[in-house]
């Protein structure tokens, strides 16, 4: 069977193993932000969270926690693995206008540096239904937390938390215009 697979150009080699670095947390240990981490007392150790800090110009939407769509095709979830260990890894939402099912498609960018060059992704999308509900707001985006697969057949998963501009910073621009 193996033959058979390379002739016809299917791999079969094992899946690639990515080593992803996070910190492990003692009871009453202080989390980190910016980084990737796991409480000690976790049962499932596949979980890593991720605690962010975003200016008080943005607030939780409605829908604030939003799973990434589509991150398992092609080489995303690589990419993800990757880049999230950047000192300056970064998500961020892209337009898709031209996006055949839907026309409101938010791609769901990760980016940081690596070995001195900044490189962006694509990583997946924000669910149809989100992004159809939040079209024509401004929103951002930050990782919220993240499942590695330890064994063999499972998909990475990453959750994000979804922002949209506070009261405060919308009046403030408003006063800006008049």
């Amino acid at each position: 069977m193996g033959f058979l697979k390379k002739l016809f150009g299917l791999s079969s080699s094992a899946p690639s193993k990515i080593e992803f670095n996070f910190y492990i947390l003692d009871e009453g240990n202080p989390i980190p932000t910016g980084k990737w981490y796991q409480k000690d007392s976790w049962k499932n150790k596949s979980f890593v969270s991720y605690r962010g800090k975003w200016s008080s110009n943005w607030k939780y939407a409605d829908d604030s926690e939003v799973k990434v769509a589509g991150i398992s095709r092609d080489d995303r979830s690589k990419d993800f693995l990757t880049i999230a260990q950047a000192e300056d890894f970064r998500l961020y939402l892209e337009p898709e206008p031209d996006n055949p099912v839907n026309e409101h498609a938010q791609k769901v960018m990760a980016s940081g540096t690596m070995n001195d060059d900044f490189i962006s992704r694509q990583i997946g999308y924000l669910p149809d239904d989100i992004a159809t509900k939040y079209a024509g707001i401004e929103i951002d985006i930050w990782p919220r937390s993240a499942f590695l697969p330890n064994k063999a057949g499972l998909n990475v998963g990453l959750k994000a938390t979804l922002l949209v501009r506070s009261a405060r910073y919308l009046k403030k621009m408003d006063g800006l215009k008049g």
